[in-house]
């Protein structure tokens, strides 16, 4: 299977298993709107800074793409992470921290997140997730709200997408060369 085409069916399974959770009740997806509102902003910047931090180059972007298809992945990149922030600092999250509390839920998930991602990325990718799942997990923390945690990996994903194809070429000069 090809990376993009891997990319779409993970993105599907995922986001399925994601609404099921969410329409079932087993994840409260937001729960103070005005606190929630206040966490996604603390989020997009949590996102932005760990973009910079890692100054990560994502090697799924395209090396030439039109502006459809920068549109078509950051579609996909957006309903990914919030799928995963559902499934991982969401659903598991809690599962974990009911039983053994906080601590060790945000070890627990963050491990489970980067080893997930290790699978087709291999150790490096591991490494890398570590470092991003553990960023995800504390923002869930410090501000008790899913909706920041899933705007900060929202945020970091398109940080990282549109930095992978501003940087080739004069992307931005040119939308049809991106490459």
């Amino acid at each position: 299977m090809t990376g993009s085409r891997t990319l779409l069916v993970a993105t599907g399974l995922q986001s399925v298993l994601a609404a099921v959770l969410v329409a079932r009740g087993a994840v409260t997806f937001v729960r103070t709107p005005l606190a929630d509102a206040i966490g996604v902003l603390a989020g997009v910047a949590v996102g932005f800074v760990l973009y910079r931090l890692l100054a990560a180059r994502d090697a799924s972007a395209p090396q030439r793409a039109g502006t459809g298809a920068i549109f078509a992945l950051a579609l996909v990149y957006t309903a990914i992470s919030v799928a995963e922030e559902i499934l991982w600092r969401g659903y598991a999250f809690d599962l974990v921290a009911a039983s053994r509390g906080a601590v060790v839920a945000l070890i627990v998930t963050t491990a489970g997140f980067a080893i997930v991602h290790g699978i087709h990325q291999g150790y490096a990718g591991v490494r890398f997730h570590l470092v991003t799942g553990l960023a995800f997990g504390l923002t869930l923390l410090a501000t008790s709200s899913l909706a920041a945690a899933a705007a900060a990996h929202v945020t970091y994903n398109l940080a990282v997408l549109l930095g992978t194809v501003a940087t080739r070429k004069r992307a931005f000069d040119d939308p049809l060369a991106v490459g």
